[in-house]
Parts: C-alpha cells; structure tokens; sequence
C-alpha cells in the first residue's frame, strides 16, 4: 500500500466522523432562545416509543400523518407515508398533558427518521419550521 492510500484513508475517516456529527445536531429546535435541543439518541427512542404504541394517544391522536403542507426540507428518503409524533425535552409523550411546540417527523412503514420541526418561529400557531 502506498504512503498516500495510508494518509487518505484516516483522513476520509475523520471527514465521515465530522459528517455524522453534523447530523447529530439535526434537532436544534432552538429558535429566539425558546424550545429544546434534542440528541439523535432521544429522538430514535421518540420514535421508537411511538412506533410501538398499541393505540394513538392525546386528544390529536398521535402519532398521526403529516402531510407537510409547509413543504420543510426532510429527509429525501421521506416523501410519502410520514407520521408526526411530539418530541418532549426528556421521556416520552404519553397523551396525558399537551403535546408541546416540537414534534419528530419519521417514515410510517419503517420508522425512519425523517427530521424534527417546531411551531416556534412558525408564520402561524399551527405550522412548522424546520429544527436546525
């Protein structure tokens, strides 16, 4: 193996390291100093909640289809079959107090993460925007 294949090879390494953290940070629902910074880790287990609920919960019946009328930049892979469950800043949503401002978006069928959206910053009460 050559001196340049060894030098490339960490190097690709570190740029993929520095791409997934990246991702990480994808649920930075903070906006004007209101709402919540969320690890992938609580969002997979948001989802993971949500997905093995026997029924929906609270008085929207979550989770429960987003259209994405708003027309946020999900995730690619996510362009039909899309749930929206509420993304609470520790645990998860049980139905029994309001869902907050914040909310996982994720693929029906597989349970892919698809992104995170908040009603803060939002143009009215009931939209979205994009969580960074």
């Amino acid at each position: 193996m050559s001196r340049v294949a060894l030098v490339i090879r960490p190097c690709a390494v570190f740029i993929l390291l520095i791409a997934a953290l990246l991702v990480a940070g994808q649920c930075n629902c903070t906006i004007g100093g209101v709402g919540n910074y969320h690890t992938m880790t609580h969002v997979t287990a948001t989802i993971n909640a949500a997905r093995s609920l026997p029924a929906p919960v609270g008085w929207n019946n979550y989770p429960h289809y987003f259209g994405n009328a708003e027309g946020l930049a999900l995730n690619a892979s996510c362009r039909n079959n899309m749930l929206e469950f509420p993304l609470l800043r520790s645990g998860t949503y049980a139905g029994s107090s309001g869902p907050g401002q914040e909310r996982v978006v994720y693929h029906g069928a597989t349970g892919a993460f698809c992104g995170c959206m908040t009603h803060n910053g939002a143009p009215n009460p009931n939209s979205f925007v994009l969580c960074r």
